[in-house]
């Protein structure tokens, strides 16, 4: 999605500048790829139109913005005929992701998306871009309006999605593909120099610290709690997926099959042979994850299954199988304080 996002936008500024069409094309091009990275694409367009439609020097734009579209459709039509012969399934997937259905206003998300943003962006830049927002006769001239445009819609929105359900921290992402650069050449304008290279020296260590000091730290032999440990959630799955193995190796016949997408995700990748045929044990109806579409349990009256539970489903199981048997119990911990039971069963 990023680099499809930048591609359409350099583009863009480009075919402004000069309103050739090989610009305009590539510009399509580039949109086009990104909606079939990432529906998030569909920000980008809503952000040039917008910028197109209601500033009236840009309005000479509009033919060659409805080029851009028209491509973009065409990339599009694959995914879009994929989706109507699977019921809408990655849409619907999409709206469950928003959660929208539930009770309205939650101001607590909102606070803690906005204070996640602080990491995404760096906090120097995330409050530069709340304080050009706050002054924006400070913006400049036109590229950096033209910035601004394709940075706050989806900022805007994501940030009201936070408030009406939730959002990842991640979902604000491509409004920061223009305001790195829009806040780094405001503070470069204003000799700040100082100040851009101690953010971007902030982030590396930030990021050196976060995702290495547990490494480092653990290699010395010293234990690391796990809520201060944050790839926690990354360990264990090898020794998991060994005693999966060998579970498999002493029942022969026996299909996979795990109550949880990303367990039964990981065990496909640290099983061996790893078993491409497993499936997923989801008794809500509907398509929500890959394995429902192509790989659900339904497919496979009459078979035995090695069963790996991460969520107590066992008397939501049982009924769906002759016989549910406990074969065995895996604790895996992840430093002091962190730790996942496995229960495995012959179903």
């Amino acid at each position: 999605l990023l680099p499809c996002w930048a591609a359409a936008l350099y583009a863009f500024i480009r075919a402004r500048e000069k309103d050739e069409l090989r610009w305009w094309v590539a510009t399509g091009c580039a949109v086009g790829l990104g909606l079939l990275a990432k529906y998030a694409m569909a920000y980008w367009l809503l952000s040039a139109f917008g910028f197109v439609l209601l500033r009236p020097s840009e309005r000479r734009h509009r033919r060659g913005l409805l080029i851009v579209l028209a491509i973009a459709v065409l990339f599009y039509l694959p995914n879009l005929w994929w989706n109507w012969s699977h019921h809408f399934a990655t849409y619907l997937h999409t709206r469950d992701n928003a959660e929208l259905g539930g009770t309205l206003f939650h101001p607590g998300q909102l606070v803690q998306f906005l204070v996640s943003q602080l990491g995404v962006f760096g906090p120097l830049y995330f409050l530069a871009l709340l304080a050009l927002f706050a002054a924006p006769m400070r913006f400049g001239g036109p590229p950096a309006r033209l910035l601004t445009a394709f940075a706050w819609p989806t900022l805007a929105i994501v940030t009201a999605v936070s408030l009406l359900s939730r959002a990842q921290a991640n979902w604000a992402a491509p409004a920061y593909v223009s305001a790195v650069v829009l806040v780094v050449e405001a503070a470069l304008r204003r000799g700040w120099r100082r100040a851009v290279i101690f953010s971007i020296a902030l982030h590396l260590a930030a990021a050196i610290v976060v995702f290495g000091g547990s490494e480092l730290i653990a290699g010395e032999g010293l234990p690391i709690p796990a809520k201060l440990d944050p790839l926690h959630r990354l360990r264990g799955w090898r020794r998991l997926g060994d005693d999966v193995s060998a579970e498999l190796a002493a029942h022969p016949g026996l299909r996979l099959m795990a109550d949880d997408r990303e367990v039964l995700a990981a065990l496909i990748y640290y099983v061996h042979p790893h078993p491409f045929d497993a499936v997923a044990w989801d008794p809500i109806p509907g398509i929500r994850n890959q394995w429902d579409l192509d790989n659900n349990l339904n497919r496979h009256p009459g078979e035995d299954f090695l069963a790996v539970t991460v969520h107590n489903l066992a008397d939501e199981m049982r009924p769906a199988f002759a016989e549910l048997t406990p074969l065995a119990t895996i604790d895996i911990k992840s430093g002091p304080g962190g730790r996942q039971t496995y229960t495995l069963y012959l179903a």
